[in-house]
Order: structure tokens, then C-alpha cells, then sequence
């Protein structure tokens, strides 16, 4: 009976093992070689790999949002600053319009101004010795008119040493101005040139400078090539002559004084040779 009895207490004293999770079932291990007989490990928790994993996700997803929300955002800048740039645009030529329109205005203002000034009529009554006494100064200013025409102005200028050239369908033309006075006073004023082409319908004019003309001289001699001499100067003038190149060309010289007064006309004929 003792000896059984003592069976039981060792058999009651012996320890049950504990059931448990095996290290290797719970962790990853990574195992690195760094040469022969050069081995580390590691272990991994699986809930440490889980949320890293979902981490890097998430992070991904919110970058690719954000890179979109920047090139939108860029897409639409570039929209509108094209959209500036034409409004700018029309703002700069609604500008120019506006300043041309308001040019137009105030010559028209001068315009009426100058006509209605000039078709003004006198509504007094005109004396019979008021009108004897108008056509004495009419008449005395035609004969002054006439006395000008009669006795032109001297010049004080000659043109020399003329010379022509075409080639490809460009006119060039050199000429001396010569002061034939003999002071020492440099003689200043303006030179026009005239080309014309003679065959033309309607007729066909090439100035130099370029200049407006009416009646066939300009209509504001200060816009000619200006020249001060002593003695003599060359001036060189070129013409486009496009499609008029063989046609028969003639060329007219004009000179002006200071004043605006013509001091010389010469007219000469463009050969054709080349």
C-alpha cells in the first residue's frame, strides 16, 4: 500500500508539458550569408510585415492622388494664362482702335471747323465804295501774282554728272548737287525725285523719299532729302521698279530752299540699257 501510494505522488510531482506556439510558427526568419561560416538572422513579426505592407499602400494611393491634383492644377494654370495673354491682346488693340478712332475725331473736329470758317458769308450790307475799294486790292494782288510769274526765282543750284542704272529690276540714280553761288554761306534745302512711267494707264510715279504728291510735286516739301553744301553733295536714290522695268521712264529733280520755295526743275529721260 505504501508503495503505491508513493507511485502516485511521484507520478502527481512530474511536470505536464505546455502546449505553445513553436518560435519558428510565429516569426519569420531571415537568414543573411555574408561568406562562409558568416551567417545572421533575423526574425520578422507578421504583424509588424502586415502594417508596413498596408503602409506603403496607402502611401502609394495618396501620392498618385496628390501628383494628380498637381497636374490639374498645372493644366489649369496654363489655361489661363493663355486666356490673359488674348485678353491682353484685345485690350492692346481695342487700345490702338480707339486711339486711331479718337485721331479720326479730332481731324474731322478741325476739318468742320476750317469749312465752316471758310464758307462763312457776311450777312452786312457791302458799300458801293467798299467794293470799288476790293477790286482795286484783287487787282493789285493778280498783278503782283502775274509780276512773280514773270520773274521767277534765280537758282542758286545746278545738277551734274546724272547717272542711271537698272539691273533686276531696281532703278539707282546718282547726281551732284552743285551750289553755284559763290558765298560762303552753306546753302541748305530739300531734293525730290520724281520717276515716271510714261506708257503707264493709269500713270505710274516713284518718288524718292517717299512723299505724297499732288498735281505731281509734293505736298510737303520738308519731307525731301535734306542737304547742306558749301560746294557740292551726291545724292543716290533707288527705285522697285517691279513689272515697269523696260517701260520709257522719265525723271524729274526738284530742289527747295528753306522757305519752301522750288529753286530748280530738271527733267531728264531714263535710258534703258542696263
Amino acid at each position: 500500500m505504501e508503495n503505491s501510494a508513493k507511485k502516485m505522488t511521484r507520478q502527481n510531482q512530474i511536470p505536464k508539458p505546455v502546449k505553445g506556439k513553436r518560435p519558428h510558427e510565429s516569426a519569420f526568419h531571415v537568414m543573411v550569408s555574408r561568406g562562409v561560416g558568416k551567417v545572421r538572422s533575423f526574425s520578422l513579426s507578421p504583424r509588424l510585415l502586415l502594417v508596413s505592407l498596408l503602409f506603403f499602400a496607402c502611401y502609394i494611393i495618396v501620392s498618385l492622388f496628390i501628383i494628380n491634383g498637381y497636374f490639374d492644377k498645372l493644366r489649369t494654370n496654363k489655361d489661363q494664362l493663355i486666356k490673359i495673354d488674348r485678353l491682353q491682346k484685345q485690350v492692346e488693340n481695342t487700345r490702338k482702335l480707339l486711339y486711331q478712332s479718337e485721331q479720326r475725331v479730332v481731324l474731322l473736329k478741325k476739318y468742320n471747323k476750317n469749312s465752316k470758317s471758310d464758307v462763312a458769308i457776311s450777312l452786312e450790307p457791302v458799300r458801293p465804295e467798299k467794293i470799288e475799294l476790293k477790286k482795286g486790292e484783287e487787282a493789285g494782288d493778280i498783278e503782283a501774282e502775274d509780276a512773280l510769274e514773270e520773274g521767277p526765282q534765280e537758282a542758286t543750284v545746278e545738277i551734274k554728272d546724272l547717272v542711271t542704272l537698272k539691273k533686276e529690276g531696281k532703278l539707282t540714280i546718282s547726281f551732284k548737287i552743285v551750289n553755284t553761288d559763290q558765298g560762303d554761306t552753306p546753302l541748305r534745302g530739300y531734293v525730290h525725285i520724281i520717276v515716271t512711267d510714261k506708257e503707264s494707264d493709269p500713270l505710274q510715279l516713284w518718288t524718292y523719299p517717299k512723299v505724297a504728291l499732288r498735281d505731281g510735286v509734293p505736298m510737303n516739301y520738308k519731307r525731301g532729302r535734306l542737304f547742306v553744301i558749301k560746294n557740292f553733295r551726291t545724292i543716290r536714290g533707288e527705285f522697285f521698279l517691279d513689272s515697269h522695268e523696260g517701260s520709257a521712264l522719265s525723271l524729274k529733280v526738284l530742289v527747295y530752299n528753306q522757305s519752301g520755295n522750288q529753286i530748280l526743275q530738271r527733267d531728264f529721260e531714263v535710258e534703258n540699257t542696263s
